[in-house]
């Protein structure tokens, strides 16, 4: 199986064309990077990079894993931004539960927070009080108010 680090490996000296220059980049020795570019090429079963000693060239088959590289590596940082911002609770979803009649009154109050905290998805329903009770218990509203009272599970 590809692992990201071969992935980021294999990007670095495709992007550089240079496998001293994609390990300083990288940080890791320059022997260990060349290294794991073969092991990648002998999992995958083809040349990726053509090295002579003057230069560095991508194969057909590396410009086709380049594409894919870029995309899953783009997609696991775009993964780890947004778990990022669920741990820092600046992201996330709030399903509210409102008294008929109340939902305008209450998306009002909601759209400071809103701006404050555009990554968190606002749901608001506005419903009876049985209905808000059955949703609570039932963990399809996060909370939910009738007027005075609030409740939340």
């Amino acid at each position: 199986m590809i692992t990201s680090r071969q992935l980021e490996y294999f990007r670095a000296v495709a992007r550089e064309l240079h496998f001293t220059r994609a390990a300083e980049l990288l940080r890791v020795a320059q022997p260990a990077l060349s290294q794991q570019i073969r092991k990648l090429e002998r999992q995958l079963g083809v040349v990726l990079v053509e090295r002579d000693h003057h230069r560095v060239q991508i194969t057909a088959a590396g410009a086709a894993l380049l594409g894919h590289a870029e995309r899953i590596l783009s997609d696991l940082e775009a993964a780890e931004q947004e778990m990022l911002g669920w741990a820092a609770g600046v992201r996330g979803r709030i399903r509210l539960g409102a008294a008929r009649g109340l939902g305008a009154q209450l998306a009002r109050l909601l759209a400071g927070f809103c701006g404050a905290y555009p990554a968190v998805d606002v749901e608001l329903r506005e419903e009876t009080t049985e209905e808000m009770v059955a949703d609570l218990y039932a963990g399809r509203l996060d909370a939910a108010t009738r007027g005075g009272v609030a409740a939340s599970r």
